[in-house]
């Protein structure tokens, strides 16, 4: 089936059973020889890899008064191409309080040696104080061999299970997952995919459900592309949220709760609502900051109080949508974790009479979040929203490259929930812009050298990334831009401007000498006078496209260009007159070539001002950057009088 169908499909259930024994479908070390000596899938025979077998199992049980479950994996991958042999590198993450163990895992070569590993080979990696990664390399791997590796893993966060996903990058030939859930338990489970019915014309793709077994045979591989929020939007997956414990004797225990009661929980949470709400908690902050809000207008006391949070507090790259401790610890230790920074701007906001709430969202790379169910994980961010004049104001202080109104593009998850007492709501996140224009005044001589200028100016989001870039490469990230689009390029000055000032464009302006820029034949010289574009080679490489198109704010390109040519040379061609748009002028590119006197003059626009794209219209807009990438490369063609 076409993987189209398997586009955020959600349909709830709920379910439990008891305790029940599963049997595997695989036998470790027991590789079919057709498997072995497969040198292609002949269901996807440019797949560098298929996953064999991946099994998985899940069971909810009771130990003392104590839930916990226990997950066992267990996957088989066929390597056909030696750019899936890193998939031998294992990477298992777990939460504080978790155990993983029973790892084993081993490399089958095509003769049938077998290669295990050690207990030596598997080490642990602390990312933060609560995940850690145990990982290992499945040793000998070659193309053609066949590796697996399983292990256990048991936890008692059984508020939210372990997720499965019956698709990845590779094609899966069979992916079966048993959940088995003690009596006393209710669980909710979101699926994403389609479910097989008595009514399906085929089965490859579809998922069978019988009693708490859930099997997908030969999913299609999903294959990432630019522009995509995070494939997990697409892959079939299981998600599970505990609903209710239905103790003994007593009322049930609910733990899926309505969005009214979720506001009212985070309201008064120790670690959300009463940080933001209560002075006390923010006083050492609020003590600093009052005298320099003092006698300003609204719009400025709400500047300056964005700035101070971002000039005291320092984001430790740990996402969260709860405070570490209180505010005033953050505040007085200067590095913090998202909620304690947005929080803390918050409270500061409201202290200060401005009305603000804090908003939730979640990553980009975390999936588009779901309004239909109060699921809390679904959240691991937070945004300051200030309603203070006609627009609305969404604000991130973690980070002291952002402008007031701009926030972190993995933040830019189409809509957030607004944890307003009174009013709790979803609003949508409509991202700011990013613009770039390339200016560049060149003249060309006989021998077909160029020397010109080119001034680079930035604005939006693309400010931001080039302000990064530079203070990380020391100024150097141009230089290297340019010599990788045009490794015969000498850079004789650069220069910059409002490199730090984040209030105003980014600019740059560069003097260079380009020794091969034309091709002399004959009488004629072509040439291809396009300095830079972040446009050079098209972002969209596959023919069909079976997800959307999810840009995460919008792009505009200009060019300018004025090329002084030779004296005794006059054009001969230039670049064709183009534009060409979507409808309601969603994507735009228009290039134009005009001669006055001995001067060229070509000007571009590239704009991007939709950020959904379906899968649908993906020809129409590979097509577009199909044309913009001949159009830039097109030369002009010069001939001598």
């Amino acid at each position: 089936m076409s993987p189209k169908i398997l586009l955020a499909l959600f349909f709830l259930f709920i379910y439990h059973s008891s305790f029940s024994q599963v049997v595997s479908p695989i036998k470790w070390g027991k590789v079919n020889p057709k498997d072995l000596a497969m040198t292609a899938y002949d269901r996807d025979t440019t797949a560098e890899a298929v996953v064999l077998t991946d099994f998985g199992s899940l069971n909810v049980v009771e130990e003392g008064n104590r839930f916990k479950y226990i997950f066992k994996h267990h996957k088989r991958i066929k390597i056909l191409h030696r750019n899936a042999e890193n998939e031998a590198n294992i990477v298992i993450p777990y939460r504080k309080g978790e155990r993983i163990y029973n790892i084993k895992g081993q490399t089958i070569s095509p003769d049938g040696t077998v290669t295990p590993i050690g207990s030596k080979d598997v080490f642990v990696e602390d990312v933060h104080e609560y995940l850690k990664l145990k990982k290992f390399s499945l040793p000998n791997v070659q193309v053609g061999s066949v590796i697996e590796y399983k292990y256990e893993k048991k936890s008692e966060a059984i508020v939210t299970l372990e997720e499965w996903y019956f698709q990845g990058k590779y094609p899966v030939r069979y992916s079966e997952f048993n959940v088995s859930i003690h009596k006393i338990l209710e669980y909710t489970f979101l699926f994403q995919g389609k479910e097989k019915t008595e009514d399906s014309e085929e089965v490859d793709g579809l998922i069978e459900i019988d009693k708490g077994k859930f099997v997908m045979r030969n999913a299609p591989a999903l294959k990432e592309e630019a522009f995509i929020t995070t494939m997990d939007n697409y892959r079939a997956r299981l998600h599970f949220q505990l609903s209710k414990i239905w103790w003994r004797k007593q009322p049930p225990e609910t733990f899926m709760s309505t969005w009214p009661e979720l506001v009212s929980e985070l309201y008064h949470h120790n670690s959300f609502g009463k940080q933001y709400r209560f002075k006390r908690n923010f006083s050492k902050a609020w003590a600093e900051l009052e005298p320099l809000i003092i006698g300003q207008s609204k719009q400025e006391q709400i500047k300056t109080i964005y700035e101070f949070v971002q000039q005291k507090l320092t984001w430790n790259n740990f996402y969260s949508r709860y405070t570490k401790g209180t505010l005033n610890d953050a505040y007085k230790e200067g590095a913090a974790n998202i909620a304690d920074i947005n929080l803390l701007l918050v409270g500061l906001l409201r202290e200060a009479g401005i009305k603000a709430n804090p908003m939730l969202c979640g990553l980009r790379s975390d999936g588009i979040p779901m309004e239909e169910y109060p699921i809390i994980d679904q959240f691991s961010y937070v945004l300051a929203y200030v309603e203070e004049g006609d627009t609305p104001l969404l604000l991130d202080a973690s980070s002291d490259y952002f402008p007031m109104g701009f926030v972190r593009t993995n933040a830019l998850n189409y809509k957030g929930w607004v944890v307003d007492y009174k009013n709790a709501r979803w609003e949508k996140i409509t991202p700011q812009k990013s613009e770039d224009i390339f200016w560049a005044g060149i003249t060309l001589d006989k021998e077909g050298k160029l020397n010109g200028k080119m001034k680079i100016r930035s604005s939006g989001y693309s400010a931001i990334n080039e302000r990064i870039k530079h203070k990380k490469s020391s100024g150097k990230h141009w230089q290297k831009r340019l010599e990788k689009q045009i490794p015969d390029l000498k850079i004789e000055t650069i220069n910059f401007k409002d490199e730090t000032n984040i209030e105003k464009p980014y600019s740059a302006e560069v003097d260079f000498v380009w020794k091969g820029a034309s091709q002399n034949v004959g009488n004629f010289l072509y040439i291809s006078p396009i300095i830079y574009t972040n446009f050079k080679e098209n972002p969209f490489k596959l023919e069909e496209r079976l997800y959307p198109v999810e840009i995460p704010y919008p792009i505009k390109e200009q060019l300018i260009l004025n090329l002084t040519i030779p004296e005794g040379y006059e054009v001969d061609a230039l670049p064709d007159l183009i534009h060409t748009t979507f409808p309601n002028k969603d994507a735009s590119f228009r290039y134009l070539a005009e001669v006055v006197g001995n001067q060229i003059t070509l000007t571009c626009k590239i704009q991007i001002n939709r950020l959904v794209y379906e899968s649908h219209e993906y020809p129409a807009l590979k097509g577009l950057f199909d044309t913009i990438v001949e159009a830039l490369n097109e030369p002009i063609v010069l001939k001598k009088k």
